[in-house]
């Protein structure tokens, strides 16, 4: 078994920017010594560790430079929630790939950059992880779904479980619009493999709404903490121990439990209401450990001035109380009341409705035995 120190000893990358160099070049650059499995079950600590060191290798070879940005931030307190809204202003680096998302709608390209080849690590052979070319956060990786069968013997053997590394084109992805339940199990035992990571994205569609391209995004869970996903902004789900609701400015569903129990709440609430959502899956010591979010979402972009024509990227970060500007003027002028009111003009506000969404999940998690 190999230790930590001689594993990070014998990684040998050079720094480069380029996403696309072939996956030749990483069998010369990657030299692990792994004699013998290093596996969860045997020795978690060391798996993790190890785990750990090489996603932040693969990422720091991405962005050798860029890996430690610092982002102005502030915090708003809202009336109404015990928690304080953070603010960034990160210039908005996501608005070149955005560009990019909206010409290939308006022009009906036959690419875009989400199906560009990238080296990827490989997770149980159905869910790449590359290093998000435009990152929201340092470390912030990009995961899409692998066809297992398109998988071939350029991808390398770590020794590690579950884990291959290679170079993921279009032609290994598995391209659609919408997560299955096996897709959210893995991300879910990958953030119970990993748990200083986290992972979030949208259950209907993805980032910029391309369809066929459907991905999720994991970052270090420690870059920051979603305001209102907070013991303080929820309520128990009826007698089901497992289950919370947050009804503070948004709402959603809070699932602890097993990662197969988290995909099938999520993939129910998904099939019984079509909302367009977005999902989150934490380890959660305030939840109880592997801890899953739910919230659907009536719209895109809030209402108000400074949403029109998406001056804000609204997404996934945005609905749990957490803002990024692309410029200054925005991110001095945001208010605490204009920001939840943002939020609660894309998210469920009904009580019938978001009752109906809480007997469903609470149906899910009986009928697996909570």
């Amino acid at each position: 078994m190999c230790s930590l120190n001689e594993i990070q000893n014998n990684i040998y990358i050079q720094q480069y920017s380029s996403h696309y160099i072939s996956s030749g070049y990483w069998k010369e650059c990657l030299k692990l010594p792994l004699n013998e499995s290093i596996s969860m079950k045997s020795n978690p600590i060391d798996y993790q560790n190890v785990l750990y060191g090489i996603l932040s290798k693969i990422y720091d070879c991405v962005h050798p430079i860029n890996n430690k940005q610092s982002k102005l931030h502030c915090r708003l307190l809202p009336s109404t929630v015990p928690v304080c809204f953070e603010v960034f202003l990160s210039g908005m680096q996501r608005q070149y790939y955005e560009e990019c998302n909206r010409q290939y709608k308006s022009t009906n390209q036959s690419w875009n950059r989400l199906a560009f080849s990238q080296n990827s690590l490989v997770y149980r052979s159905q869910m790449a992880l590359a290093p998000d070319g435009f990152p929201f956060f340092p470390y912030h990786f990009l995961l899409r779904p692998v066809d297992p069968a398109k998988l071939d013997e350029e991808f390398i053997d770590f020794g590690l479980d579950d884990f291959k590394f290679g170079m993921t084109t279009s032609n290994h992805l598995d391209l659609r619009r919408q997560f299955k339940y096996d897709d959210v199990v893995n991300m879910a035992k990958f953030v119970k493999t990993l748990p200083s990571f986290m992972i979030n994205q949208s259950m209907d569609g993805s980032g910029a709404s391309i369809e066929e391209n459907i991905h999720a995004h994991a970052f270090r869970a420690n870059e920051t903490k979603f305001p209102l996903f907070n013991p303080g902004c929820t309520s128990p789900v009826s007698d089901c121990s497992v289950l919370w609701a947050i009804d503070k400015i948004t709402f959603g569903i809070v699932v602890s439990g097993t990662p197969e129990d988290i995909a099938q709440v999520f993939i129910d609430l998904r099939n019984e209401f079509h909302f367009p959502s977005n999902h989150y899956i934490q380890t959660r010591d305030d939840f109880g450990g592997l801890t899953g979010l739910y919230i659907p979402r009536t719209k895109i972009m809030p209402d108000g001035l400074k949403f029109v024509d998406a001056d804000w990227k609204f997404g996934a970060f945005e609905v749990l109380g957490l803002f990024d500007a692309k410029n200054m003027e925005l991110y001095e002028s945001l208010t605490s009341n204009e920001a939840e009111e943002a939020i609660r003009s894309v998210t469920i506000q009904d009580d019938k409705l978001r009752n109906a969404f809480k007997a469903r999940a609470r149906a899910t998690m009986l009928g697996r035995g909570y």
